[in-house]
């Protein structure tokens, strides 16, 4: 079997009617995926955390990267959850955020 390059928009979407029941049946293996790339308390905050979800929404995910977390595991740690969601993951640290979001983001952000 040969490699594929990863294809975004050839993934399957969900509709945000189950965005948040998806992510729900799926907890367990994204806490398995964020602990193979070496985060901790992942949270979600944005669209989805408010409950404004809609079909082109992307997942947003605030994590606790622990010590040898670099931007190549962020890249490849969303690329494994957008394959596994069939959405676009977008995975930040408190430290990564802008700090005229910083506020917001740290309110609404919920546990997974």
């Amino acid at each position: 079997m040969g490699f594929r390059k990863y294809k975004y928009n050839q993934i399957h979407r969900t509709s945000a009617m189950n965005l948040e029941e998806l992510l729900r049946s799926r907890r367990a293996e994204i806490l398995a995926i964020a602990e193979k790339y070496g985060v901790r308390n992942v949270r979600i905050f944005g669209s989805v955390a408010r409950g404004e979800a809609d079909d082109e929404s992307d997942v947003d995910l605030l994590v606790e990267p622990m010590p040898g977390f670099t931007l190549l595991k962020s890249s490849a740690m969303s690329r494994e959850l957008e394959r596994l969601l069939g959405r676009r993951v977008d995975v930040v640290s408190e430290r990564g955020l802008r700090e005229r979001i910083r506020d917001r983001v740290l309110k609404e952000a919920v546990p997974l």
